[in-house]
């Protein structure tokens, strides 16, 4: 990371990183193990259905099994159990739990340039890891990364929405001189100050509350 693609002067107390498909490869064992699942039900479904399928029952499921290889592959289980009529073999069964098993068991690949960039900004930041999935495996992949003592805090939830983020911020802010130092404007209008990083949008220009007459 270069210095120059900082604002001039402006220092930071601590740096956010999400983990998977941020610092290691994720999606793409996800793509993998999918092909795979299309070739074992080849015989049952035609692949596009089959894909429609299974996004269905992983969105069904995620208020019951959560993010996470895991919720994957038993959504994998029940899609096959449905285009089968619930003739599946118990040996397609048997390979689709071994898919899960390969997913959890693969090697941690980081991207290009992670632990050199993660291990410089560890020597000037406090890091911080935030990452969504099942904890387990989430645990697993940090310790397997070889990144995890580069870390002040790893934070593993069940989901990325704006209660989370509050209660994350509420926490890491409480102790945190240089974050509380950081002037906040008041009231209900914001100011617009000069900024390189934030810039009045000209299509506020002429704004009012109340809409003026019609012509």
């Amino acid at each position: 990371m270069n210095s120059n693609l900082t604002p001039a002067g402006q220092t930071f107390d601590a740096i956010g990183f999400d983990g998977d498909d941020t610092l290691w490869h994720n999606e793409s064992l996800f793509s993998m193990t999918q092909d795979r699942f299309r070739a074992l039900l080849a015989h049952a479904a035609d692949p596009t259905d089959l894909d429609r399928r299974l996004l269905e029952a992983e969105r069904a499921n995620l208020r019951v099994y959560g993010y996470g290889i895991k919720g994957f592959v038993l959504s994998m289980i029940e899609t096959a159990i449905a285009v089968t009529d619930g003739h599946v073999p118990a040996r397609d069964l048997q390979s689709l739990i071994d898919f899960g098993k390969a997913m959890l068991e693969h090697p941690v690949e980081l991207l290009p340039g992670v632990a050199e960039v993660v291990e410089m900004l560890a020597g000037r930041h406090r890091l911080v890891l935030i990452t969504k999935g099942d904890l387990f495996d989430q645990e697993s992949k940090i310790a397997r990364s070889g990144l995890s003592e580069l870390f002040h805090a790893v934070e593993i939830v069940s989901e990325k929405d704006p209660a989370t983020y509050r209660r994350l911020y509420a926490d890491f802010t409480r102790d945190h001189d240089l974050w509380n130092a950081v002037p906040a404007p008041e009231g209900q209008i914001y100011d617009w100050p000069p900024s390189t990083y934030i810039a009045r949008p000209p299509f506020f220009d002429g704004f009012t509350v109340e809409p003026p007459p019609l012509a």
